[in-house]
């Protein structure tokens, strides 16, 4: 059984997604990737791999460093979603996660649309 805590489910884009996996088995594939539901051909973007680290017996820390987009979505015609995906002894786990708007740069409040 893999068993995955994340440090932060919600993240900003160009943070950190930072976690412990438990597993018999030392994990083979760690990568986060978003993808799409709802309305029209579904899609997924590409699969970002995480480095992991041996921490004890049968527990391995990973960090993945996130892009700045496409941040998660909750629309009412179609969703953008981020999933982490786990592979470690013929077993796989997913754990969904946010991937919210970055920081600002400049310290100035978030507004939407602001580049």
């Amino acid at each position: 059984m893999i068993r995955v805590t994340l440090d932060n489910p919600s993240c900003h884009g160009g943070d950190r997604l930072r976690g412990t996996i438990r597993s018999d088995e030392a994990p083979s594939r760690v990568a986060a990737c978003w993808y799409t539901e709802g309305k029209g051909t579904p899609n997924s973007g590409p699969y970002l791999h995480a480095s992991v680290t041996p921490v004890g017996p049968r527990s391995f820390a990973f960090e993945l460093p996130l892009p700045r987009e496409p941040r998660s979505y909750d629309g009412v015609l179609v969703k953008i979603r981020w999933r982490l995906e786990v592979l470690a002894g013929g077993e796989d786990a997913e754990i969904p996660f946010e991937l919210l708007p970055p920081r600002p740069r400049d310290g100035a409040p978030y507004r939407e649309g602001a580049r």
